[in-house]
């Protein structure tokens, strides 16, 4: 009767045991916690960086310091404005006489800066991960290396002929 009462006792481990199933359980939860972690920044640091559109609208002549590129079919210039596009840069493209491509400079990937295109054949691209994304539309065209990107933020432009100046709509 008394055997029923009182649960007999397993072998207790020895010091080594204790001390080696300790650090060993203890490895377990730190990798898990670690792993998490590293899951979740993955997931939040893949969607798009621009901001949603607020309306505003700004003009920028092309004869502007840092625009020069934009005199010719294919130039890149990289622009920042105060208070829009997260305080990223923008970066600009001349497609034509007339149009323009306003896409946000940081890849959708994992937020590192894109690179405008090298050759007229070429695509925006992001050396972190390889993505590449159309230089005509800020699309996808390759996703990277792992994981996956979203197009790129674009914002409206305009073209005026007579100022020589584009409007671009936050």
């Amino acid at each position: 009767m008394k055997d029923e009462i009182i649960p007999k006792l397993s072998v207790i481990p020895s010091r080594r045991q204790f001390i080696s199933n300790t650090l060993h359980n203890a490895g377990i939860i730190f990798c898990a916690v670690s792993l998490s972690n590293l899951l979740q920044s993955c997931e939040t640091n893949e969607t798009p960086s621009g901001n949603s559109s607020n309306g505003i609208q700004i003009d920028f002549p092309l004869n502007t310091s840092g625009l020069e590129e934009l005199s010719k079919i294919g130039g890149a210039a990289y622009l920042n404005v105060p208070n829009q596009n997260n305080n990223k840069d923008i970066l600009i493209i001349r497609l034509t006489e007339t149009t323009f491509l306003a896409v946000t400079s940081i890849c959708s990937h994992q937020g590192c800066s894109v690179q405008p295109p090298d050759t007229d054949n070429s695509n925006i691209y992001c050396a972190c991960h390889g993505a590449e994304f159309s230089p005509q539309s800020g699309n996808v065209v390759k996703q990277p290396t792992s994981g996956n990107a979203t197009s790129l933020a674009s914002f409206p432009v305009k073209y005026n002929s007579i100022t020589n100046s584009i409007t671009i709509t936050f």
